[in-house]
């Protein structure tokens, strides 16, 4: 340990350090540190140590298998977006993140383990059902590895069921989440085009045979503590005609309506947020291209 910091090259070496009880920090991109730095200690007069895993290259790897994608915890945004194996609907998100820079440094583990509601990889990572991989050691001092959804991982605004003792080190992305896509659509509505936090977010994912609805996905994000996605209603649309979803296309976006309840902040309005969160939301079921509509940010 040098300046209450730790350097593992190993994960086993990573686990081994977390198991020990004092508290401690995983640090990794590191690109938000400074600002959860300030928010969680300005209360505190003891710092957690801090673990930076960057130097551990198992977790810096895109791996895949026939049925699942694997992207190493510790792999960059850049990676991602130069990777052709990963979906195109997440490069997309990915693309759009801050600066190449902080692409440069910045993970999606980060952006998962940060559990903003503005994270910008958040929705499509839902809609892909991403499962959050993470280890640590048992009272023997064994390795053991878990897995489970995004959706129950990310818990609320900065809340993860990550508990004392583990680290996460890959995100498994299953192929039949994406495979045979007849229609995707992405949306980040920020201040500006680049470097800017969403004031909202919108993911969407559409398979169709001979004309009918096979599976339709929707996800919302920073319009609540946590992406909104609701299974329940894309069940409800599975089997219809595709041109009957773009015929009542604000008939089916009022199924979503009560549940995208966003707020006022320094950012934007709980109104304005609404109305961009149904455009959206319209212009993908009628299959639209939402940017050549001079409206859809009124």
């Amino acid at each position: 340990m040098v300046n209450n910091a730790y350097y593992p090259r190993t994960v086993d070496e990573a686990a081994g350090i977390l198991f020990q009880k004092d508290e401690k920090k995983i640090i990794c991109g590191g690109t938000d540190v400074m600002v959860r730095w300030k928010m969680e200690n300005s209360k505190r007069g003891q710092k957690p140590a801090l673990v930076f895993v960057n130097q551990i290259q198992e977790i810096q790897k895109i791996t895949d298998t026939t049925t699942v994608l694997s992207i190493g915890a510790g792999t960059v945004y850049a990676d991602i977006l130069r990777d052709m194996r990963v979906p195109e609907l997440l490069r997309q998100a990915v693309g759009q993140i801050a600066s190449p820079a902080i692409r440069n440094a910045g993970t999606v583990a980060g952006n998962i383990c940060n559990a903003s509601p503005a994270g910008d990889t958040l929705p499509v990572l839902y809609l892909l059902d991403a499962q959050i991989v993470k280890i640590s050691l048992d009272s023997s001092g064994k390795r053991c590895e878990k897995r489970m959804p995004v959706s129950d991982f990310i818990l609320g605004v900065r809340k993860t069921a990550l508990d004392t003792g583990e680290m996460v080190t890959a995100i498994e992305l299953p192929k039949k989440s994406y495979a045979d896509l007849s229609r995707t659509y992405y949306k980040k509505v920020g201040a500006r085009n680049a470097q800017a936090i969403s004031k909202v977010s919108f993911a969407a994912l559409l398979k169709e045979r001979n004309g009918i609805i096979q599976d339709i996905r929707v996800a919302f994000g920073a319009v609540g503590v946590t992406v909104v996605r609701k299974p329940d209603y894309e069940k409800k649309l599975a089997g219809i005609p595709v041109a009957e979803l773009s015929e009542r296309s604000r008939d089916f976006a009022t199924l979503w309506e009560p549940y995208v309840q966003p707020i006022d902040d320094q950012r934007s309005t709980a109104v304005y947020r609404k109305k961009i969160c149904m455009n959206m939301l319209e212009d993908f079921f009628r299959a639209d291209d939402a940017g050549e509509h001079e409206d859809y940010y009124r």
